[in-house]
């Protein structure tokens, strides 16, 4: 085959031309045709080429990749074998653990612990499958505990760190006005949650006595009733200066 070689490779030196013959067996190992290859070697050359042979060997890298015609089919179909035999190792590997689990919890505990999934990952797909995941987790995560106290703890710690959900208030109605008798009482009775409604996203207010926390829904009412303070206080001023 090296006979067929464009002249610019056959003349190459000796060690090139064993390291280009050497590339060459491999494509015909991998099934490629002895004109497949030729047919790429001999395309025309840049005619002030300094280097011919790694040339030669870029367009054998790039154009003749893999598996050629002859093994392409066998390729084919030990690939598929392959993904047959690993998802089915997968398989083997979720009902061992999966069996473990419901083994190790009650009906309760694995209720927990696909809540605990979702917390973390997102509602499962399949749930034999979250279940299984869990015991192989914690017995990499807690490899010296039991296997129940083990899924117990994952579950419990999981669900520890997820946040409280806001708690739910009344919209407030911005028709009756708050007296100031009722921003001391707010001010005196502290705390972190709103003095209006309960809720636990209050912010603390420089405006109000002491700083008191009041929630962004809360707060349009009791500014608008502190202005209207303030304008009455500034008639007042406004009449003694008269």
């Amino acid at each position: 085959m090296l006979a067929g070689l464009p002249e610019v490779l056959a003349r190459l030196p000796k060690h090139l031309r064993f390291m280009l013959g050497a590339q060459i067996q491999n494509r015909l190992a991998a099934g490629w045709l002895p004109e497949q290859i030729l047919d790429k070697l001999c395309q025309p050359m840049p005619a002030d080429l300094q280097r011919p042979w790694r040339l030669a060997l870029w367009r054998l890298h790039h154009n003749v990749p893999g598996a050629g015609p002859r093994l392409r089919p066998l390729q084919r179909a030990w690939e598929q074998h392959a993904r047959h035999e690993a998802r089915q190792a997968q398989e083997r590997t979720t009902a061992h653990w999966y069996a473990q689990v419901a083994a190790a919890t009650s009906p309760a505990g694995r209720a927990e612990l696909l809540k605990a999934h979702e917390a973390k990952f997102g509602r499962p797909v399949d749930p034999m499958a979250a279940l299984a995941a869990a015991g192989r987790r914690v017995n990499r995560l807690f490899p010296q505990m039991p296997l129940a106290a083990a899924l117990t703890r994952w579950a419990a710690e999981t669900l520890a760190r997820i946040p409280a959900k806001p708690v739910a208030c009344e919209e407030v109605s911005d028709s009756g006005p708050i007296s100031t008798d009722l921003l001391m009482d707010l001010a005196i009775s502290g705390g972190c949650q709103c003095m209006v409604c309960g809720s636990h996203r209050a912010t603390m207010r420089p405006e109000l006595p002491l700083k008191s926390m009041v929630c962004d829904q809360c707060w349009p009412v009791i500014a608008a009733e502190l202005a209207g303070e303030d304008e009455d206080a500034h008639d007042g001023h406004e009449w003694v200066a008269a």
